[in-house]
């Protein structure tokens, strides 16, 4: 069985490999916008997609997921 995961950071250069994320504020107010526009990911960033998985249905994925970046973003400002 194979998956697909996706980690989510909010940091300019990758991130080191350590127990404290260093982007946790922005992280949460991102899992609750992707939760607002119907998109569940751990509170961590993380989330995996099914292997059978249409191409409309990560398109729809993508498009929520642009939606609570850009929520996120507006907020910062």
């Amino acid at each position: 069985m194979a998956s697909s995961d996706w980690g989510t950071f909010f940091t300019p250069t990758p991130p080191a490999a350590r127990l404290v994320r260093t982007d946790a504020q922005t992280m949460y107010r991102f899992h609750l916008a992707a939760l607002n526009h119907g998109l569940f990911l751990a509170p961590r960033g993380m989330i995996a997609l099914s292997t059978v998985i249409s191409d409309a249905l990560v398109d729809e994925i993508i498009e929520r997921a642009i939606a609570a970046f850009a929520d996120v973003a507006a907020d910062a400002q």
